[in-house]
């Protein structure tokens, strides 16, 4: 009459990544696996536990097929929904801040104006304007970078068939605004019926149809940065999205479709960027021509709440835990087992935790550099995009990354490369400096190499 029981000493996770646990935490990378062990006080059959939301038989291990020896062996999928929406050909616009000139802001200095928003999605859907005094400009945000809009400024994107996509399509938008009523503008506008016109202003966003009206105005956005997701399914209605959390399915009006055309697709302005100017600041705009279902929603939320750090702010799963409160080990939990007289297990008294006090954590995504910054002390030339170091100046790089790192490096070729400094205890901030010698000349040159604390290794 006696329940099998899990004996709690025998409890343990790990991984088959090569980096030591680090206070018991291991990590675990693409194609890597998670291994969870347990043993039972009695033989048992088919014990069931529930890993990362997936139900999962488990297999007796250590050859011993006593019954009473147990795993799980869990294997990290290889693909990352982020990164595989940033590259799949659904994506047909992408403006990026933390790399307006397609090359990491590598061009660009605090406060200059910008002609051309590059698109990153391959389509050539290049942001552009070509008039100074309509220029928006390049904020670094102490490394988190946006592009500010003062209320008299536009880019325009040149009509391309690739921006043809019909009443079926995801906008996305990470933005701010400040601005009034009174001072609302467009985040984008392509005329005539085509998708979509969103006007914002401090805690609002309309979504309208270029020449029809509103089919929904939201009054509710929360201050500072937020993500928006525009997402229209074909003959249905508009569904709103604020930082991950269904916002909309209503209508104003009709239940109104949206069509195709060949007018320019404005930026911060209407679309002729004449008028509608929009006040305040875009890190990120994305066009999809297709509505993307829930789960690319999370993972796309997901990615630009870390890439942006708003993990704080932004629920990408719509679940009610923010982001940042989310576990980031794996969660397991016993299910079910049951002995030969099919007494079954007490769920009330097993273990929860761990024994040794062993965690997993699952990093499937390379690092990324948001800023790379070269600078020197010489007078003549300090502040200017291009510098110049004579003989005793001090030459600064000064790299930031997208998430903590194990360690950069960085070298010209010749010999081994150069560990950089860490600033603080994030991670995320890096630093090396160094004295120019009187037998240096010629531009300075150099490759970074760095993995992230799984050993994930960034794109050199």
């Amino acid at each position: 009459t006696s329940k099998p029981t899990v004996v709690a000493s025998s409890v343990k996770i790990t991984s088959s990544n090569t980096i030591p646990a680090s206070s018991g935490l291991k990590w675990a990378r693409a194609n890597e696996t998670i291994t969870f062990s347990f043993d039972t006080n009695e033989q048992v059959d088919s014990p069931v536990v529930l890993v990362n939301g997936s139900e999962r038989t488990a297999v007796q291990r250590d050859n011993a097929y006593s019954g009473t020896k147990w795993k799980v062996v869990y294997q990290v999928e290889s693909t990352n929904g982020f990164q595989n929406l940033m590259s799949n050909s659904s994506l047909k616009l992408r403006l990026d801040a933390s790399s307006i000139d397609g090359n990491s802001n590598s061009s660009l200095i605090g406060d200059q104006g910008i002609s051309k928003w590059t698109d990153l999605s391959g389509n050539q859907n290049h942001a552009l304007q070509p008039t100074a005094n309509r220029q928006p400009a390049y904020t670094p945000d102490g490394g988190g970078h946006s592009v500010r809009f003062d209320g008299s400024e536009g880019l325009i994107v040149s009509h391309a068939d690739s921006l043809n996509v019909g009443d079926s399509f995801t906008y996305t938008f990470v933005y701010t605004t400040e601005a009034t009523e009174a001072e609302a503008g467009m985040l984008v506008q392509k005329n005539s019926r085509a998708a979509a016109q969103v006007f914002v202003y401090k805690h609002n966003i309309d979504i309208d149809v270029s020449g029809v009206g509103s089919i929904y105005d939201y009054r509710a956005m929360p201050d500072g940065y937020a993500i928006a997701n525009v997402v229209k399914r074909a003959g249905e209605k508009v569904l709103l999205y604020v930082n991950g959390v269904l916002k909309s399915e209503g209508d104003y009006y009709t239940n109104h479709s949206f069509s195709n055309n060949s007018y320019n697709l404005g930026i911060g302005a209407d679309t002729y960027a004449t008028g509608s100017f929009f006040d305040g600041s875009i890190k990120e705009v994305l066009l999809f021509n297709t509505p993307l279902p829930i789960e690319s929603l999370e993972h796309l939320n997901r990615g630009l709440a870390e890439k942006w750090s708003l993990t704080a702010t932004v629920d990408s799963d719509g679940d009610g835990t923010l982001d940042m409160d989310e576990p980031s080990e794996i969660q397991w939990a016993f299910q079910s087992m049951s002995d030969a007289a099919g007494n079954a297990l007490d769920l009330a008294s097993v273990p929860t935790e761990t024994s040794d006090n062993s965690k997993v954590e699952i990093d499937t995504t390379a690092p990324t550099l948001t800023k790379v910054e070269v600078s020197s002390t010489n007078a003549n030339t300090q502040g200017q995009l291009e510098q110049l170091a004579k003989a005793g100046d001090t030459i600064t790089l000064t790299v930031e990354s997208s998430e903590a790192l194990k360690s950069l490096s960085g070298g010209d070729g010749d010999g081994s490369p150069t560990p950089l400094t860490a600033v603080g205890d994030t991670g995320r901030e890096w630093i090396l400096s160094d004295t120019v010698d009187s037998d240096d000349s010629g531009a300075l040159s150099f490759t970074l190499t760095y993995e992230d604390l799984a050993g994930n290794a960034g794109a050199s």
